[in-house]
Order: structure tokens, then C-alpha cells, then sequence
């Protein structure tokens, strides 16, 4: 009778480990599936470009959309562009204002970073941008700490200063796809890790099956006879104790 008993439960024991490698297994590729399908870039290519807004009105916590995305109304001098040098790359420095800024107006509500080789795009952009100046940019927000400095220090010798809501701004010179979109690796990585994930699971349920079946077949032989009570239908079934 005890020996059917045990025989029971370790049946039931593997049966339960396999299971739960299944579901868990499949939990696994549903949150990476969804990951795939929620992350930022996808939405934001799903959906037109944010409505534009002035840069007087500008705000971070409201204006800034999926992956950083902004589109922005302003004023920029086309002869600017000061040099800086960015991950040991050159690219250039354009003071950006509001839109109804005038001479008199020291406030800088925004720094466009443009690389070298976009900079003469750029500048054929911006002659093309009626003659009040005024321009608008559909592009992406950055976080620049390192060039905090660099920047006040170019701001303040102009006799200017920073707006509240300073931000780094890269402007999208062609589809703005190409820098919104994570690209294929990250589909990738995300296949790959469920992948690893899924693997290991089975390859711990093939482990515990193993050593049950080796227990299940030791007790059928009696070759051990003292067993570990189950704790529960389902667990700590047919182990040999010392």
C-alpha cells in the first residue's frame, strides 16, 4: 500500500514539474510577445507626428511623447552653429528661441545638435524657412549632462541664459523613422532571451524528471525503502532521506 502510495505521488510530482516548465515557458514568450509589441518605438511610428507647439509654451512633462519625441516651433540663426565636440565627434551648436523672440530676448529655450555631415541640410532647411525665421522642428529630445557646462558657458558669453525648460534637441533631416525605430536587434535580443529562458526550463524539467524516474525506479526494485512523507498532493515526493 505505502509503496503504491509513493509510486502515486511521484508520478504526480513529475507530471507536476513538467507542467509547470510548460507554463512557465509560455508566460515567458507571451511578456516578451507583449514587450515586443508595446515598446515605445513601435507606438510612436504607429502614430503621426505630435502637434506642434510653440517653444514659449514648451514643457517636458506634457510636450515630450514616446522616445522623446517632439515637435517644436521656434527662431534659429542660420549663421549659427558653433562647433562642439560630442563622443569624439564634431557636430554643431544652434541656439533655438521663442518663436516671438526678438534681438532684445536672452532667453534660450532650446540647443539643436547637429552632426557634420547634416550641417549643410540643415542650413539649406533653415534658409528656406520663411523670413521671420521662425521654424519648426519635429525631432527627438536628448539627455546631455556631460555638455551642461560646455553649453552655459557658450549661453552665458553670449550675454544669455538658459529657459526652464532647456532641453538637447536632434532634429529628424529625413524619415523620422530611421531614429525612431529601435531597429531589428532589438526584436533580437528579445528573442533571444525568452529563447535562453525557455531552454533552461526544459532543460531543469528534463533534470527533474530524470532523477524521479531514477528514485521511482529505486523504490520499484527496493533498493530504498525510507522516503521523505509528501508535504501535499504534490510535493517533495518519493526523495530517499538519509
Amino acid at each position: 500500500m505505502v509503496q503504491r502510495q509513493v509510486e502515486f505521488y511521484g508520478r504526480a510530482a513529475i507530471l507536476q514539474r513538467l507542467l509547470k516548465a510548460l507554463i512557465f515557458s509560455g508566460l515567458v514568450v507571451y511578456f516578451f510577445y507583449i514587450m515586443a509589441e508595446v515598446r515605445p518605438s513601435k507606438i510612436s511610428l504607429a502614430a503621426e507626428p505630435p502637434s506642434p507647439v510653440s517653444l514659449a509654451e514648451f514643457s517636458r512633462r506634457t510636450d515630450l511623447h514616446g522616445r522623446n519625441e517632439v515637435n517644436v516651433i521656434g527662431r534659429i540663426d542660420s549663421r549659427d552653429g558653433t562647433p562642439i565636440t560630442r563622443d569624439d565627434k564634431t557636430e554643431h551648436l544652434f541656439l533655438f528661441f521663442a518663436p516671438d523672440s526678438g534681438p532684445e530676448d536672452s532667453v534660450v529655450r532650446a540647443a539643436v545638435l547637429i552632426k557634420e555631415e547634416d550641417l549643410e541640410t540643415f542650413r539649406k532647411e533653415l534658409a528656406a524657412s520663411p523670413d521671420d525665421g521662425q521654424v519648426g522642428l519635429n525631432g527627438r529630445v536628448l539627455q546631455l549632462p556631460k555638455l551642461a557646462n560646455t553649453v552655459e558657458g557658450i549661453v552665458l558669453d553670449r550675454g544669455l541664459r538658459l529657459g526652464d525648460q532647456f532641453v538637447y534637441i536632434t532634429p529628424f533631416l529625413g524619415d523620422r523613422r530611421d531614429p525612431l525605430d529601435h531597429g531589428p536587434w532589438y526584436d533580437l535580443a528579445l528573442i533571444a532571451v525568452a529563447a535562453l529562458t525557455v531552454l533552461y526550463q526544459l532543460f531543469m524539467a528534463l533534470r527533474w524528471y530524470r532523477s524521479d524516474r531514477r528514485v521511482m525506479a529505486m523504490l520499484s526494485d527496493g533498493q530504498i525503502s525510507v522516503y521523505r512523507q509528501p508535504r501535499g498532493i504534490f510535493q517533495g515526493l518519493g526523495r530517499p532521506c538519509s
